[in-house]
C-alpha cells in the first residue's frame, strides 16, 4: 500500500536507511519493509529537498513551469509529470508505482485520495 507522508524530514531520514523503516508523521508511525525507492513528490518545495538529498523522484507536478519559474536544481529527464499542482493526475501517479508520496502539511485532504 502506498502511504502519503506529510513530514519530509522524517521521510528523508528514514531514506539512509536499507533495512525496514518506520518514520512518524502527523498520522503516526508509517512503515516500509524496505526503503522506498520510487518517490513521489507533489509540490516543487518537496522535489527540490528531495533533490537536494539526492533521491530523483518518479513523478512530480508542473515540471515545465518549475524549469521555467524555479529552475534549481534542475529536474531529470526521467521525471513524469502527473498536472497540476492543486490537482494532481491521480490515475497516472498510481500507474507510475510509487513506495511513497511525499506531501506537504498544506495538502492534508489529499491523503484519503492518495491511500487508494
Amino acid at each position: 500500500m502506498i502511504r502519503a507522508l506529510a513530514v519530509l524530514l522524517l521521510l528523508c531520514a528514514g531514506l539512509a536507511q536499507a533495512g525496514p523503516v518506520t518514520v512518524e508523521d502527523r498520522r503516526g508511525a508509517q512503515s516500509f519493509a524496505k526503503r522506498p525507492e520510487r518517490v513521489a513528490v507533489l509540490d516543487w518545495a518537496l522535489a527540490q529537498q528531495v533533490l537536494d538529498l539526492d533521491v530523483v523522484p518518479v513523478a512530480m507536478p508542473e515540471i515545465a513551469l518549475y524549469s521555467e519559474w524555479v529552475a534549481t536544481p534542475p529536474i531529470p529527464d526521467t521525471v513524469a509529470d502527473i498536472g497540476r499542482r492543486d490537482a494532481p493526475d491521480l490515475e497516472r501517479l498510481a500507474a507510475l508505482e510509487p513506495d511513497v508520496i511525499v506531501i506537504s502539511d498544506a495538502a492534508p485532504g489529499d491523503v484519503a485520495r492518495l491511500e487508494r
